[in-house]
Parts: structure tokens; sequence; C-alpha cells
């Protein structure tokens, strides 16, 4: 089939089913804690940052729109795993913090996340992960 030689040598196609791939391993991971994909990194985020964040930093640290990042967080707040509270420094922005159960959720994804990071490592070995890492950011900008 002609079609499918063009499909094996598609970056485009090859990247659609990495995608599809990841999406299937990320949603299986965070089966069990009732969050998307977003909403676990959105928590990551939190974690590794220490600091308190507001919307407009997670917007730019995710790349992701205003309205995922709002709706991520009405989600995260309704459970219990982050509060909104006043900036001290600006008492028109909003900070977002992380609370104790949050911090738990987000050490456990931490896992999940780190399984799926060496996974890929295994399979392509650490030279080549850099190699693919710099190709993909290449593609990015």
């Amino acid at each position: 089939m002609k079609f499918k030689v063009y499909l094996d040598e598609s970056p485009l196609f090859h990247l659609i089913g990495i995608q599809k791939s990841l999406d299937k391993g990320l949603s299986k991971a965070l089966k069990d804690s009732g969050l998307s994909i977003k909403e676990g990194l959105i928590l990551l985020t939190l974690l590794f940052e220490k600091d308190s964040l507001g919307p407009s930093e997670l917007i730019d640290a995710l790349h992701f729109s205003k309205a995922q990042i709002s709706q991520g967080l009405s989600k995260l707040e309704s459970m219990g795993l982050i509060k909104r509270a006043l900036n001290h420094q600006d008492a028109r922005k909003t900070c977002i913090l992380l609370t104790n159960l949050g911090a738990k959720k987000a050490n456990a994804l931490t896992k999940a996340y780190e399984y799926i990071d060496s996974t890929i490592e295994d399979k392509l070995g650490k030279e080549d992960l850099s190699a693919f890492l710099g190709n993909l950011k290449k593609l990015k900008n």
C-alpha cells in the first residue's frame, strides 16, 4: 500500500503515534488519582516551584490556555488539593498553594511521571534521548 509507505516515513504520523502512546500511559497512571494529564502537570508545577504561583505563571510554564488552567484549578480546588490566596506582594493577584493532600498527591504523581520518563530513557539510551529532546526543541520553536 503506497500510503502506508508514506505513513512509515512521516514524522507527523510518528509524532501523533507517540502522543497517543504517552496519553494512554499517562492516563493509566493518573486513572486512580482522578486527575487529567493537565491537572497532574499543574500539581507537579506547584510542587516543584515551591513558590506561590499565580494562574499567569502556570500558563507561561505549561503553555496551556487560560481556560484550561482555570478549569484545572477549579477541579483541583474542589478536590481539596490546592487553595487560592491573595498574593502578599500584590493584593490584586491570586496565588495558588498546594494543600497537604495536594502535596501528597503530587509526590505520588511524580513517581508515575518518572516511571514514564525512565521507560523512554531505557528504550532510547541517554545519548539518543538527549539528541531526541534537542530535536523536539528545534521543532517546538
